[in-house]
């Protein structure tokens, strides 16, 4: 997997779980993913400012259409307006310039998704808000029974519904594709997230359940 996609990922996961254990007054486990990566939204050489006049919401069905590969035009189309330049890095037309474009959700305050562009291609996109999943809860119980190496099918048998897509990075398939899911658990705030690479789960990480 590129530098710059793993980047994104974490980067995505490290400020969804933030953004959701504000929320908690539970402690926190996870394994693995433990660093602070907001270097990541630095830019270098180029303005964070930029936003668009047409700036409109994002749903779920135009998330999800979104595929990596896409040129920003066609992100763009898809979801009917442009988005705002959260972060730059590099210069246009060099292979790694890599930019970080956000839309709003159409779910309400703080509903979001980002889609990273490394050289006008999508490597990147996550969401918060925009894919709430299903009304299946986590416990703690049932978080201790998720062990990595499973399928994201099993983990929905052991969870009982449909987690939200937050992060997809790669083509669906490949022994790269990495994608994070996340469940809500019963009390304010608490959550579990997942990672899964190759269709197998390679991390887990919550906060707040019980």
């Amino acid at each position: 997997m590129k530098k710059g996609m793993i980047c994104s990922l974490l980067a995505a996961v490290m400020l969804i779980a933030g953004f959701l254990s504000a929320c908690s007054d539970g402690g926190s486990t996870s394994s693995n993913i433990s660093k602070d990566l907001s270097s990541t939204s630095t830019s270098t050489g180029a303005s964070h400012s930029q936003k668009s006049s047409d700036r409109s919401s994002i749903t779920k069905t135009e998330f999800n259409k979104i595929k990596d590969g896409m040129t920003y035009k066609e992100v763009a189309t898809i979801v009917g307006s442009n988005g705002e330049v959260m972060s730059e890095a590099g210069e246009k037309g060099d292979p790694a310039h890599t930019v970080i474009y956000s839309w709003n959700g159409d779910k309400g305050w703080g509903a979001n998704a980002n889609v990273t562009f490394q050289n006008n291609k999508v490597i990147n996109k996550a969401q918060f808000g925009v894919d709430s999943g299903s009304s299946a809860k986590i416990t703690m119980k049932k978080f201790d029974q998720v062990k990595n190496g499973m399928t994201y099918d099993q983990i929905k048998s052991i969870i009982g519904g449909d987690g939200a897509k937050d992060s997809e990075s790669g083509t669906e398939g490949s022994a790269d594709y990495t994608v994070i899911y996340s469940f809500q658990g019963s009390n304010l705030g608490s959550n579990a997230t997942f990672m899964f690479q190759g269709g197998k789960l390679i991390n887990k990480a919550q906060a707040g359940l019980k």
